[in-house]
């Protein structure tokens, strides 16, 4: 019966359980994609893809958003057909995502229970799944490229085109795809050196599709080359960022893969919290490196995965990129295995069990891997469950907007910032600021209005008067820094509604309204809804408030 039980599980059959697998998992998903409420970012494509014209999408949009177009060109056509927002969104990922999940589950060489389980885990179901970002599209690539890349010499445009999809799909893709042509590129030259016709690889149809590739690439990097005044949250070369690169390109694996949840921040802030972080993903590292060495694939993963991780750190990383550290090491295993059917292991891992002899040792450590391998599916039943009972918020909102007839009166607040602090004051606790928050002190970046993408979605029309006010008909945000001259127009359309009627948050309008008193807002308008946020990320729960406010009757003549 055990051994039954054992050839089940790690079976590399296809049949019913796989089936079943990918049923549940489009199931699974489309329930929770039901409760799901698309974050800013989900809003934002949809609104390109809506708004935007073919020419902005292909070659202006890209420099500002930062990824390709591809994303934004399948949602088009739903997008600007009138098709239902919410559902549609959640279709096209599914889509995707399904199709990934099918790769994994009856291509791939991996055991049974592997194959069965991973469509189950964070990335997989909710980050990548539930969520919808190009990240689906990236997961998809990414698994045909593992499916193609055992005949790349034989069939070298299936794989040539597999990279090209994960090129379009995001700019995380363009470097993973860079990294593997690069390699592959150096194997050509390498064989034809080995038996003696160098000069015949100018001849090579692989070189040929090499140069396919490169030039789509490099229109794809033409276009997400940032503009000069894209608003950009990178990296500042500061002591402390510099810790944060280390942290990244070292400890991306532990937290990506592994049941932990690591805070930059506070590791940031604590020697000894970097020092054990970087020690546990440089062990991670080089723990894989001797796996692939040992398998002759040494160069197939550092290259890329260094790419991947350096890129990230000098431009911009978030939380949900790590997912892309463990597509690529489910890449790696997985050409692995299709080459050689096993995983070799490095020697000293055959050193280290010899030694470790105690069968309490050997216990103790298969539970706490087991533990640590758990806590991922942990991650996907608590976004889940919380996704259900707490939602986002801003569709809440907009059927508030639109039931109590707010529409064309409300004002956003935007993005502003105050210049001139002393760096002493910013970093004191407690320092009194007061002298340097006036309006004359203040930078408003009056396009910069977030909610105005992800609350825009749920109206056939822009009804927020301050949200692109010269171009109302772009119902998305612009990322980008807005001239004086833009700023100063902006405000001068403001102002000819008069006194905001209803402000969503606090909105400073001393610079349109020069008269007002210092303290105006609390003696002119009074809170009248508020809405709780929440947005998931493996165990946490990061919590917002959006509260609505209105102007006071007696002031409703000014």
């Amino acid at each position: 019966m055990k051994q039954n039980i054992r050839d089940t599980l790690f079976t590399k059959k296809r049949g019913l359980p796989e089936v079943v697998t990918l049923i549940v998992y489009i199931l699974g998903v489309s329930v929770i994609s039901c409760f799901h409420e698309p974050w800013f970012d989900e809003a934002q494509a949809w609104e390109i893809a809506r708004c935007a014209s073919l020419k902005e999408i292909l070659f202006h949009i890209p420099h500002y958003e930062g990824h390709p177009q591809l994303w934004h060109l399948i949602l088009m056509p739903f997008a600007k057909s009138g098709a239902p927002f919410e559902f549609t969104l959640s279709a096209v990922n599914i889509t995707f995502c399904a199709a990934g999940m099918a790769l994994l589950l009856f291509v791939s060489p991996f055991p049974r229970i592997v194959r069965c389980a991973l469509p189950f885990s964070f990335f997989f179901f909710y980050q990548y799944g539930v969520i919808s970002r190009p990240y689906s599209l990236m997961t998809f690539a990414v698994f045909l490229c593992a499916m193609t890349y055992t005949d790349r010499s034989e069939k070298p445009l299936r794989y040539v085109l597999s990279l090209i999809l994960l090129c379009a799909a995001q700019a995380f893709g363009i470097v993973l795809a860079g990294g593997l042509c690069i390699v592959w590129l150096s194997e050509i030259f390498a064989q034809h050196k080995s038996e003696g016709s160098l000069i015949s690889v100018f001849k090579d149809k692989r070189c040929y599709c090499l140069l396919l590739i490169a030039s789509v690439a490099a229109f794809l990097i033409a276009s997400i080359i940032p503009a000069k005044d894209v608003y950009f949250q990178g990296v500042d070369y500061s002591v402390g960022e510099r810790l944060a690169m280390l942290y990244k390109l070292l400890v991306i694996p532990i937290d990506g893969l592994f049941g932990v949840y690591l805070d930059i921040e506070a590791i940031k802030q604590s020697t000894s919290g970097l020092i054990a972080t970087s020690i546990g993903g440089a062990i991670i590292l080089a723990a894989m490196i001797a796996i692939c060495r040992a398998n002759k694939k040494t160069l197939t993963f550092a290259l890329p995965y260094f790419m991947f991780t350096l890129f990230g750190s000098l431009s911009y990383f978030s939380y949900h990129h790590l997912g892309i550290s463990l597509l690529y090491f489910i890449f790696i295993f997985w050409i692995i295995i299709a080459e050689n059917g096993e995983i070799a292991l490095p020697k000293f891992a055959f050193k280290i069990k010899e030694k470790v002899d105690s069968m309490l040792i050997r216990r103790l450590a298969a539970v706490t891997a087991a533990v640590i391998i758990a806590v991922p599916f942990g991650w996907t039943v608590y976004c889940c469950v919380q996704d259900i009972l707490k939602p986002f918020g801003p569709r809440a909102v907009a059927e508030y907007i639109k039931e109590n007839h707010l529409e064309d009166k409300i004002m956003l607040q935007w993005h502003y910032e105050y210049k001139n602090i002393p760096e002493d004051l910013k970093n004191q606790m407690g320092a009194d600021m007061s002298e340097y928050y006036t309006a004359q002190n203040r930078s408003d970046y009056t396009n910069l209005i977030g909610y105005g993408s992800t609350l825009s979605a749920y109206f056939d029309r822009n009804v927020f008067y301050n949200f692109n006010a010269a171009k109302p008909q772009d119902m998305y945000m612009y990322y980008k820094y807005p001239s004086d001259s833009e700023v100063k127009r902006d405000l001068e359309l403001w102002k000819k509604h008069g006194y905001p009627e209803y402000m969503m948050w606090k909105c400073y309008i001393d610079k349109m309204f020069p008269e007002l008193p210092e303290d105006f807002f609390d003696e002119m308008y009074e809170e009248i809804a508020r809405f709780d946020t929440h947005m998931f990320f493996k165990f946490s729960d990061e919590k917002e408030v959006i509260i609505i406010y209105k102007l006071k009757d007696e002031y409703k003549t000014k």
